[in-house]
């Protein structure tokens, strides 16, 4: 009786372990499972700073396997299993059977060896063509280290008003010279849209093909409209890319609170709205990222500026009729190239060449007396711009709960020079517009956020040549979808 409870005890101990064992493995490998992710939502490490770095460079296909190259040794075969000598003492003499080799296999020497690192260095020097691992939203936020992914985007500087005033002398009401002259200071063909100003490439942009959402603020004191006008611009727009993050299509759309379009003139006063709400000309790129190495990058692109402000009027308030139209019918195409170079982690600059050529011009119409007829067509001037960036990020923070992670002071130049004269129009006495050359200089400051987003400060002085503004002042904003900063992988 006792050796039968003996056994029976002894068989529900060893169940009862067998039963623990396996909860005890399954909760131990949930533990393991869960533990990371309770430790991670309670103590967030920081990992230390990320080091630059390149994929692997592409091999030639025409080179050989590796195992082709090493050469292999053979394996030395152990004392024991050698054959002894046979020795004086043995009676008569065996024969010997001999020993059974396997053939050593003998390295390929019909091709020149190169050591593994050759093989990859030979390469290093040349640039890697569309890199799309990098390219998705790296240019604000990123610290990868690829060229582009360590520079913010340009500030800009343009508001787009030609220099020449202009002084009608067309008949008519003594007033209506006087409605030309101070409404639009130069080209009146660019009238429809320029109280708003005109768009360029090198305006909170960068040419690394981006996903993004933006908005970029700007304030012009004494800009050359109205015998100078303070404005205030907002200009909204996103990124996307496309072709495996190689390319991508850029919308944009300004809206300002400037003078209105439309100007109403009688026998002795001329008089307008300038806190008007006007929106600009929406602005659509194309960006292709051409070739791309770690220290620098070389883009391309073409933009198109669509007609969407309104057009132009002068209304003779004394029978409420049209006196001059301008409608906005033209597009601009904006094309550009464009390089991006960051000799290390935290110095970069960038560099931008575009133009802005008029396709066709607006339609000008106009009431001499015997009614709104149109006089002709004519075209704006033809611009051309050299904006180049340097700057240097003082401040990384690559920790994950981090409100700032990255500050750099930037220095912006931009030149502004137009290639032609423009139209002139002899129906209204308007001579051509002529030429202007503006030159600006921007100092300003890049933050990094939190989020997934960066904001830029700058502001903007004309530095010699002709001026669009007294001083403009920028803040931009922009917001990288889905982008996971290098502090979190």
């Amino acid at each position: 009786m006792g050796r039968f409870v003996q056994l029976c005890g002894r068989t529900m101990a060893l169940t009862a372990a067998v039963l623990l064992i396996i909860p005890s493995s399954v909760l131990a490998e949930e533990i393991q499972q869960t533990a990371g992710q309770r430790a991670r939502r309670v103590l967030r490490t920081c990992p230390p700073p990320s080091q630059p770095f390149c994929p692997p460079q592409i091999v030639p296909l025409d080179v050989p396997p590796a195992e082709n190259h090493v050469p292999i040794i053979p394996v030395p075969v152990p004392e024991e299993t050698l054959p002894s000598a046979p020795s004086s003492d043995d009676g008569a003499s065996k024969p010997e059977t001999p020993p059974s080799t396997t053939p050593t296999p003998q390295p390929d020497n019909s091709q020149t060896q190169l050591p593994p690192m050759d093989l990859q260095n030979q390469f290093n020097d040349q640039p890697n063509f569309i890199q799309p691992q990098m390219n998705n939203a790296l240019a604000n936020v990123g610290d990868t280290g690829f060229s582009g992914s360590r520079a913010p985007n340009m500030i800009g500087d343009f508001f787009g008003t030609s220099y020449v005033p202009f002084s009608p002398s067309i008949n008519g009401p003594s007033s209506f010279p006087s409605v030309l002259e101070h409404s639009i200071y130069g080209n009146l063909a660019a009238a429809p849209g320029a109280n708003v100003g005109r768009l360029k490439m090198a305006e909170n942009a960068s040419p690394i093909p981006t996903d993004r959402f933006f908005v970029n603020y700007s304030y012009f004191n004494d800009v050359n409209i109205l015998k100078g006008l303070s404005i205030n611009r907002v200009t909204v727009g996103f990124e996307s890319t496309i072709f495996n993050e190689n390319m991508s299509v850029e919308v944009r759309t300004p809206f300002a609170q400037t003078a209105a379009s439309t100007t109403y003139f009688n026998d002795t006063e001329t008089f307008y709205r300038t806190d008007a709400s006007q929106t600009g000309n929406m602005s659509i790129w194309f960006k292709a990222l051409l070739a791309q190495s770690c220290t620098m990058s070389v883009a391309a692109g073409i933009g198109a500026t669509l007609p969407t402000a309104d057009s132009y009027f002068v209304i003779d308030e004394r029978t409420d009729t049209l006196a001059l139209m301008v409608k906005n019918k033209t597009v601009h195409f904006l094309p550009y190239v464009a390089t991006v170079y960051t000799p290390t982690d935290r110095s970069f600059f960038q560099m931008m060449t575009q133009f802005d050529i008029d396709s066709q011009g607006n339609p000008i119409y106009f009431d001499d007396g015997g009614g709104l007829g149109q006089i002709g067509r004519f075209n704006d001037n033809n611009f051309v711009f050299f904006d180049a960036q340097v700057g240097y990020w003082v401040y990384k923070n690559n920790c994950c709960n981090a409100a700032i992670t990255g500050i750099a002071p930037i220095v912006e130049f931009h030149h502004n020079r137009t290639l032609n004269t423009g139209d002139a129009i002899p129906a209204l006495g308007l001579n051509a517009p002529g030429k202007s050359n503006v030159s600006n200089l921007i100092v300003g400051l890049t933050a990094r956020l939190g989020g997934n987003s960066s904001m830029t400060m700058g502001y903007a002085t004309p530095v010699g040549g002709d001026r669009q503004f007294d001083g403009e002042f920028r803040l931009t904003f922009n917001w990288v979808p889905g982008y996971t900063s290098s502090a979190t992988r």
